[in-house]
């Protein structure tokens, strides 16, 4: 090959390699408030015994038996529930081990929430927490870098009051404060006192604390691993999708997933759970990962 032909080559190579990197960046961060660094393992966490609270028998519009197969665990989470009572309606329709994490401000939380907990679904306080980006209003009330523990706990209440039987939390927005472990502590205790006994950190940010300090008090705590509609178009979305899939059947650390109500992300899970391609996934609620009960 002559000298020319060496370096088109090359060039062709190193655009190829760059090509590559650009869509892993794409893939496995999520950056809704800054570069995030992307984490693939959930935390090891305590066996804790729990009583769960009784089943209701409640109309589910998808089968929710999932398989046996040695698959990583999936857990899924739909974030900032309670805006849109078509939307929720249209999620509490998926297979019972779709998590709902609630905007506590939301005009229908309260009754989405109650929905949600007929179904025996994990239900979650999405906690308005500031961003790193000051244009960026989580809410109308939220939790701030200079927050002190009396106004955290007042928020946290107030939140548990709307959403009275959540037993999870994580952050919505949150990157300007998930790595201030005197702010999390104060979170962690407050939500503790009323009633949440895990926490999920949405990882909005690279070095998250939410999870360590959870579980400097004994309560567990997943990472988020992917944000699955960074880019919300259907096209994207089925591929994340079949991404996913390959992901849990080659791993067996938990996949955490969080997604949004955008039209896209709705039609492409309806189309998705009304198929059989989900049952051959491990598909599990995170209270049934994370606590085991007593005999």
């Amino acid at each position: 090959m002559s000298h020319r032909g060496w370096l088109v080559t090359a060039n062709a190579l190193a655009s190829g390699i760059l090509l590559t990197c650009m869509l892993t960046w794409v893939l496995y961060a999520h950056r809704p408030e800054g570069f995030s660094g992307w984490t693939s393992q959930a935390p090891r966490v305590p066996a804790i015994h729990m009583r769960h609270p009784p089943v209701f028998t409640v109309r589910i519009t998808h089968a929710t038996t999932v398989s046996t197969s040695p698959t990583a665990p999936i857990v899924w989470i739909m974030d900032d529930i309670g805006l849109d009572p078509a939307a929720a309606a249209r999620i509490l329709t998926w297979p019972s081990f779709i998590a709902v994490a609630i905007l506590p401000y939301g005009a229908h939380a309260s009754e989405i929430a109650a929905a949600a907990c007929r179904q025996n679904r994990d239900v979650l306080i999405h906690l308005p927490m500031a961003s790193v980006h000051p244009d960026r209003i989580p809410g109308p009330r939220y939790i701030r870098i200079d927050s002190d523990p009396a106004q955290i706990a007042a928020i946290v209440r107030d939140a548990a009051q709307h959403i009275p039987c959540a037993r999870g939390l994580n952050q919505h927005m949150g990157s300007g404060v998930s790595r201030d472990v005197r702010v999390l502590r104060a979170v962690v205790e407050s939500a503790l006192r009323v009633g949440i006994v895990f926490f999920v950190d949405s990882r909005t940010i690279g070095h998250s604390q939410l999870c360590a300090v959870a579980l400097e008090y004994g309560s567990p705590c997943l990472n988020r691993t992917v944000f699955f509609d960074v880019h919300p178009d259907p096209g994207t979305l089925r591929r994340r999708l079949a991404w996913i899939t390959r992901m849990a059947r080659a791993r067996t650390e938990p996949i955490v997933v969080i997604a949004h109500p955008y039209p896209a992300t709705l039609r492409v899970l309806d189309e998705y759970f009304a198929t059989t391609a989900w049952r051959t996934l491990n598909w599990q609620r995170i209270s049934d990962l994370l606590y085991t009960d007593s005999p």
